[in-house]
């Protein structure tokens, strides 16, 4: 599959920005290198058989929040055969800033058909995109 050539762009100036940890930067490569695969189907790669797949996983929304990489189709996945999201990079370059969301104590999520869609830092902002669209905010879960 053809990269676009900013999303290249973006992905070099990130790996090479410093920003991101390893393990973010672990599932940030294995995207690129695996564009629109299924977060149980990266977890599950080599370079990730020294962590736990409930540690990868996170992973993903945290970059997503960041702008990094987003949500593509929804497929089958490979190894369970049930429908998953897919991910890809985006054109986006992070910024130290885009960080400073992940240090939240408390994430909000707007509720969308029994799903939980973008994550928020701030309940206002969350309340506020989940009324224009009629949907519930809930409270995620406290970062460690």
């Amino acid at each position: 599959m053809l990269v676009r050539a900013t999303s290249a762009i973006a992905y070099a100036e990130n790996t090479a920005s410093g920003l991101i940890d390893d393990l973010r930067l672990l599932v940030y490569n294995a995207v690129h290198s695996a564009p629109h695969s299924t977060a149980n189907e990266i977890s599950r790669r080599p370079e990730f058989a020294d962590y736990q797949i409930d540690s990868v996983r996170p992973r993903f929304a945290e970059l997503r929040r960041v702008g990094i990489i987003a949500e593509g189709a929804e497929r089958k996945d490979q190894h369970t055969d049930m429908l998953s999201i897919t991910w890809y990079i985006t054109n986006n370059v992070a910024q130290e800033s885009d960080f400073e969301k992940l240090k939240a104590r408390v994430f909000w999520g707007v509720k969308r058909e029994g799903r939980v869609g973008k994550l928020y830092a701030d309940k206002e902002q969350a309340q506020e995109v989940a009324g224009q669209a009629g949907l519930s905010v809930i409270k995620l879960r406290e970062a460690k």
